[in-house]
């Protein structure tokens, strides 16, 4: 029996959420490497932030991308990757 499908605002809503999450990671540690410089006078901090935020952010999008979007629960991938494994 299939699980019924969410509704279009909850999907929206989980993509929203994703963007969001995606986004924050990229900008927060650039952010909190500048006012680190601005409050000790180094010049290392906001570019190791966006090196940080990049990075942590590419991961994000890739760990997305492996999940094929809202709705897929991981443990769903992994149920089907062992049944094509038992072949």
């Amino acid at each position: 029996m299939d699980a019924p499908q969410p509704s279009p605002l909850a999907t929206a809503i989980a993509w929203v959420s994703r963007i969001t999450t995606i986004a924050i990671a990229m900008v927060v540690p650039a952010i909190v490497g500048q006012w680190i410089d601005a409050r000790s006078g180094t010049t290392w901090c906001g570019p190791l932030g966006l090196v940080i935020g990049f990075t942590g952010g590419l991961a994000l999008l890739v760990n997305l991308a492996r999940t094929r979007g809202p709705g897929t629960r991981p443990h769903d991938r992994d149920a089907r990757a062992n049944r094509w494994a038992n072949r």
